[in-house]
């Protein structure tokens, strides 16, 4: 089911996405991301003209097998009153 969700919004969202977005996209990585970082005189000039760099690396795979469900829906429970 998951992969069909994402699959359906990846392609309402598909053209609005900056070519610079690397992760949750199938065939780009933080490799990507990484080789693109490479390209420094980008940043170099946007530092130049007194902007801004910004970077975040986020690294999300399989994080949500290493939880404990149970302490997940436990800890929802009491803070948010479900159920």
């Amino acid at each position: 089911m998951e992969s069909f969700v994402s699959r359906w919004v990846l392609d309402l969202i598909d053209k609005k996405i900056d070519r610079k977005q690397f992760g949750g996209l199938q065939g780009k990585s933080t490799t990507h991301a990484l080789f693109d970082m490479i390209q420094l005189h980008h940043w170099i000039s946007a530092l130049d003209k007194g902007k801004s760099v910004r970077l975040l690396f986020v690294d999300y795979a399989k994080a949500f097998d290493h939880v404990d469900h149970s302490t997940v829906v436990r800890k929802l429970i009491s803070v948010y009153r479900i159920f």
